[in-house]
């Protein structure tokens, strides 16, 4: 049978009795020794290529390695610093590409290893093992296991070799470290030194500046020592003219010795004083140079005080400002408390003297109304009708109001009443002032008056006068403020802008009408419809209708606002209370019946709406009539109204003022 064995053990097969042993064929022995030649030499090419290979690595590795090293001290951010580091410092390792080729080579080298001491498992037929003889069989392995000898010698030498040039690879990988790292340390040294000589440079720099400064001074001395030179000069050629005297005259020669000695003191006593003025000067410029250091700290002192109380300054403002914005909201809010407490619906109370479209004796007249001296309450005379001039007793009415004025009083004390109400509209609240009347009591004397200028004002131009103070002042506080007004009437129940037509540029900038352009009268055919709508903030607003900017202070454009407003009005009288009856107002055809019901009408519903109010019911109704409509904001929430009923004194218009003071203490009763 074959001879056979496992790869794993070390059991060698018992060699045959001689008896048994077949000769060797000499064809299979030559073949296995030409393998084992081949495999041999295939050993030793890749031992010598591996330490070629691990030779030129090495090289390749160490120029990578300087060139890290290299990257690492220079580089920009401490990451790349650390990266390179940790490359540089780890240890020279094989490739793969390496590995696969020394595990290869000692593969090879296990097979010639087992071939020759029957660790591989080798099948060889019969009839070849019979041919080989003893003798021959035994020389045949001899000889292989003398081939194995050397090869594995020669393998021990490469692995000698390979480690060999490992640990030289090794040696060369620190020499690289400690290279890099004195690499290191003279790049710190550089920077030390650089940072020095820049230090240097700094110093050297300082230094030729003060040797400019010093030649500088040097030049200004040598200016000087040539200015004394060419007084030499000068002093020489007068000693040389002396000289020439001389000759002439030996007489003159101890003059002119004399001269030149004097001359010579001369010189001398310029050179002294040159060199004094020079030491002068140099004292003067060390001593400018001192003052300007002590001038310089003194005014940088100054600069950070003033800065400091600037700051200082900034935060009182500041404080200032707040304090002063809470105070204007503790005015307003008390302000507004106060308001409150006397009531947001006020009534007041005039009566108009006698005129002499009265007919009336106006001396000897008796008024039918009566004002007390409390200023606040006043009573009618009313006699029945049918018995005027009788014996019947006239009846006397007594009513109460926040405050009644007399004949006398004057348009300036009515104001006064009336411009805390100016002050709560400056606040931010809606305000509103009507006048209530029968026909020829005075509303249009006490919300227009007369002039421009003068105590016949009336309430209209004294309010946008005080709204005019107040926006002069908030302006000198950084306030900017576009101010506009609108006109409008109410006639048949149909809002009519008493403004159309008019433009123009104010004073300051803002657009305003002329005076020219106020008294200017459009057609008839112009003709817009008015509606009150409601915005998305609540404010209630009239479609279509002018708002004509003004400047408050132009007294002159408000009287000719008021004036062509007057001149535009449908209704030729003042508006009527629900007293005016038809028979009064004198309403003979169609148009004047109409028109006296929709007066009578909107006073009405005025009526109902401050009965509502009065008896707190949950619907007011405002939209009844256009009147109450607009009013509505003044008349609800924190909205302000006043009240101004205007009275006549004539016996004729008693009852009519009777009416209308009723109507008024209803409203107060509110």
């Amino acid at each position: 049978p074959p001879m056979t064995s496992t790869a794993c053990g070390d059991h060698r097969p018992e060699p045959p009795t001689s008896s048994a042993r077949p000769r060797p064929n000499p064809h299979v022995v030559d073949g296995r020794t030409n393998r084992l030649l081949e495999l041999q030499n295939e050993v030793e090419e890749s031992v010598h290529r591996l330490r070629e290979q691990l030779l030129k690595d090495a090289a390749v590795q160490a120029a990578r390695e300087e060139e890290e090293t290299t990257s690492w001290v220079a580089g920009d951010t401490k990451a790349e610093n650390d990266e390179l580091g940790k490359k540089a410092g780890e240890e020279w390792t094989l490739t793969p590409e390496e590995e696969h080729q020394a595990y290869s080579i000692e593969l090879r080298w296990m097979l010639v290893k087992g071939l020759t001491e029957g660790h591989i498992d080798v099948e060889l037929k019969a009839s070849d093992l019979l041919t080989l003889g003893d003798h021959e069989m035994e020389k045949e392995i001899d000889q292989l296991r003398q081939e194995r000898m050397s090869a594995t010698a020669e393998v021990v030498c490469a692995r000698g070799l390979v480690e060999t040039a490992a640990r030289d690879i090794s040696v060369a990988v620190a020499s690289k470290i400690s290279m890099r790292n004195e690499l290191i340390l003279a790049l710190l040294e550089h920077s030390v030194a650089s940072g020095q000589l820049k230090a240097s440079e700094e110093a050297r720099t300082k230094m030729e500046a003060e040797i400019d400064h010093k030649r500088h001074s040097l030049a200004s001395a040598t200016v000087s020592e040539a200015t004394a030179n060419h007084r030499r000069t000068q002093a020489e050629a007068k000693a040389a003219s002396l000289e020439a005297s001389l000759e002439a005259s030996r007489g003159a020669q101890l003059a002119t010795d004399e001269r030149a000695a004097t001359a010579e003191k001369e010189l001398e006593l310029l050179r002294t004083h040159l060199r004094e003025e020079m030491n002068m000067k140099g004292q003067r410029l060390g001593s400018t140079a001192s003052l300007m250091e002590a001038l310089r700290c003194q005014m940088e002192k100054m600069r950070k005080k003033h800065s400091q109380g600037l700051v200082e300054s900034a935060n009182r403002v500041r404080a200032l400002e707040m304090q002063a914005h809470e105070n204007e909201m503790q005015r307003r809010d008390l302000n507004n408390q106060l308001h409150e407490l006397k009531g947001n619906v006020r009534v007041f109370a005039r009566l108009r003297p006698f005129l002499p479209s009265d007919g009336c004796a106006l001396p000897d007249a008796a008024p039918s109304i009566e004002v007390r001296d409390d200023g606040e309450s006043l009573s009618i005379k009313r006699i029945a009708r049918g018995t005027r001039g009788g014996a019947a007793p006239a009846e006397t009415f007594n009513f109460r109001f926040d405050k009644v004025y007399e004949p006398r009083a004057t348009q300036e004390e009515v104001f006064e009443g009336v411009s805390e109400f100016v002050q709560s509209s400056l606040d931010g609240y809606q305000v509103c002032l009507f006048s209530y009347g029968q026909t020829g009591s005075g509303k249009t004397h006490t919300m227009q008056g007369a002039g421009s200028e003068g105590g016949d004002r009336g309430l209209i131009p004294r309010c946008i006068e005080q709204i005019g103070r107040a926006k002069v002042a908030m302006e000198d506080k950084g306030w900017v403020y576009k101010m506009e007004v609108t006109f409008i009437e109410i006639y048949n129940e149909e809002i009519r802008d008493l403004l159309r037509g008019v433009s123009g540029k104010a004073k300051g900038g803002e657009k305003s009408a002329s005076r020219g352009d106020l008294l200017r009268k459009v057609g008839s055919s112009e003709k817009l419809s008015h509606e009150i709508k409601t915005s998305r903030d609540g404010t209630l607003y009239i479609t279509d209708v002018t708002r004509q900017a003004v400047n408050p202070t132009d007294t002159a454009s408000i009287e000719a606002l008021l004036r062509l407003a007057a001149q535009r009005r449908s209704v030729s009288a003042e508006e009527m209370n629900d007293s005016e009856r038809l028979a009064k107002s004198s309403a003979v055809d169609s148009q004047q019946t109409k028109e006296t019901q929709c007066i009578n009408k909107s006073l009405s519903c005025l009526a109902d709406v401050f009965t509502a109010i009065g008896n707190k019911a949950s619907h007011v109704p405002f939209r009844n009539s256009k009147l109450t409509h607009i009013l509505s904001p003044s008349l609800s929430g924190g909205g302000k109204a006043l009240m101004l009923v205007n009275l006549s004194p004539t016996e004729e218009s008693a009852f009519e003022s009777l009416c209308s003071l009723r109507f008024a203490a209803s409203v107060k009763s509110w």
